[in-house]
């Protein structure tokens, strides 16, 4: 499966927020800031219209012990805009177009995820 993209997207690993986030999954999207939540069974999804507010949420992430980088490479969070793509590339989010509607939309996925892109 994959999440949406659009806007500004903070993507993070669920397997990271189950080990690191305090309070797991359910403390994890309690404090999502707006309604732009969106997850698949790997992947988490928060979208924002402003750079500042990315920053911001991640700065929270961050303090909450999940980590942005690691040696340069994103570890558990990567941000994505559907014009410029992956804010670092990565070896475990993979950005697609699909055909919904009569349109085409980005969406993220893990790489491995054996059911691909979609929704």
């Amino acid at each position: 499966m994959s999440v949406l993209v659009e806007a500004y997207s903070v993507i993070v690993k669920k397997q990271s927020i189950a080990q690191r986030f305090p309070g797991g999954m359910s403390r994890f999207s309690s404090t999502v800031p707006n309604g732009t939540y969106c997850a698949d069974e790997n992947l988490v999804r928060v979208g924002f219209m402003d750079s500042q507010d990315v920053e911001d949420y991640l700065g929270h992430l961050i303090a909450c012990g999940l980590v942005f980088r690691q040696n340069g490479h994103p570890e558990d969070i990567n941000i994505v805009d559907p014009i410029q793509g992956l804010h670092v590339e990565c070896d475990w989010l993979r950005l697609t177009k699909i055909n919904l509607n009569e349109g085409e939309i980005f969406v993220a996925y893990l790489v491995g995820d054996e059911s691909g892109p979609g929704l």
